[in-house]
C-alpha cells in the first residue's frame, strides 16, 4: 500500500469515506469498512484470496471507466446494465 493511502485510511473512521487521496497511481476516495488488525494472522491462501478479490474490483472498476471514456469519444450509446 502506498504511504499517501495507508495515511489516508489510517485516519478514518469505520463507515468514513475519505476525501479525494493523490498518490503515485492517480486519485482515490477510500470508504473504511472495517479494520481487520490481525491481518497477518490469515492463512496465506486467505491472504491471496482477499488480494486477489480486491484486484478484481479495482480492474472491474478501472475496465468499467474506461468503456465509458471511449463510448463518449466515438460516440456509441451506453450498454444497459453494464455492470
Amino acid at each position: 500500500m502506498v504511504q499517501e493511502f495507508y495515511d489516508a485510511a489510517a485516519k478514518l473512521k469505520v463507515g468514513e469515506i475519505s476525501e479525494p487521496v493523490k498518490s503515485k497511481f492517480g486519485y482515490h476516495i477510500i470508504k473504511l469498512n472495517e479494520i481487520v488488525e490481525e491481518y497477518d494472522k490469515f492463512s496465506d491462501e486467505s491472504k491471496s484470496r482477499i488480494k486477489q478479490g480486491l484486484k478484481k474490483t479495482i480492474m472491474s472498476e478501472k475496465f468499467k471507466t474506461e468503456f465509458e471514456k471511449i463510448q463518449k469519444e466515438v460516440s456509441y450509446l451506453p450498454i444497459k446494465n453494464f455492470k
